[in-house]
């Protein structure tokens, strides 16, 4: 199922990641490009496939119970790597101002390298972009 038919649970998740104040940059930035996504999420279904391990990781998410402060990391990477497709497949589009803060805290924060051993960063600096360069 594309990830607009997931469009309700993510509605939910919104309204608990909004409800959950923390002080965590990830935490905000997460709860404003997952706005970004509901309002753009089938555009979103012609870039990210059911097959990416970060869709499946998010739908999965979903469909349980999700603590904001256990769960937060994970879904800003999934939301990191949407964006990032999004950005590659539609090179002339400009990034809208979610997609771009949650982008450059990636990478900035320090948190992720393109070094580093991490799927997520692999995925942000490596595989994707080689995926469409051909």
């Amino acid at each position: 199922m594309p990830l607009s038919s997931h469009h309700k649970a993510m509605e939910r998740l919104y309204t608990a990641s909004t409800s959950q104040a923390s002080p965590l940059p990830t935490h905000r930035l997460f709860s404003q490009g997952l706005k970004y996504l509901l309002e753009h999420s089938s555009s979103f279904d012609l870039c990210v496939g059911e097959d990416n391990p970060f869709y499946q990781e998010f739908i999965l998410r979903l469909q349980n119970d999700i603590s904001m402060d256990e769960d937060c990391l994970g879904l800003f990477e999934c939301l990191t790597i949407f964006f990032r497709l999004r950005q590659i497949v539609e090179k002339g589009r400009a990034l809208s101002e979610a997609e771009s803060r949650v982008l450059h805290y990636f990478e900035t924060c320090g948190e992720w390298e393109p070094q580093d051993s991490t799927v997520v960063s692999h995925w942000y600096w490596w595989r994707i972009p080689s995926q469409f360069l051909h």
